[in-house]
């Protein structure tokens, strides 16, 4: 007579396995989210700064991007136009920029952190107005 089945001994070494498994899967996914949530909060501003300097163009007039430590806010004549939340990353640099006719009148950097290491850095040059993004990953 066969008996179909598993013994104790063979479920508890498949119980290690998928353990060791989950074990060294679970910390790396952590660690992708935050890098993934980073990536598209960097682009975020990015894109907010682009928009600022396009709407330069339109209004005909004077855009600023205000940066602070949980948002991004794009402001043209005192009024808030759009605001983006920042959760992940931490920004250090120019607070502030400012666009006139799609030329900016106030350029600098922005370096982005998660945790503690370095991750991006997003320069708008004077005078010509372009929006570098550089990874240091």
């Amino acid at each position: 007579m066969k008996k179909s089945g598993s013994t104790l001994i063979e479920l508890l070494i498949y119980m290690v396995v998928v353990l060791l498994f989950f074990s060294i899967i679970l910390p790396n996914s952590r660690i992708w989210m935050e890098r993934g949530i980073s990536i598209s909060e960097v682009n975020r501003v990015k894109n907010s700064i682009r928009y600022a300097r396009f709407l330069s163009f339109l209004k005909d007039g004077k855009v600023e991007v205000r940066v602070f430590p949980k948002d991004v806010k794009i402001v043209s004549n005192r009024e808030i136009i759009k605001k983006s939340s920042l959760n992940f990353v931490r920004i250090v640099g120019s607070r502030y920029l400012a666009f006139s006719k799609g030329v900016p009148y106030v350029s600098g950097a922005l370096r982005f952190f998660l945790g503690t290491s370095f991750i991006a850095e997003i320069r708008v040059t004077p005078v010509v107005g372009k929006i570098n993004l550089a990874w240091k990953w």
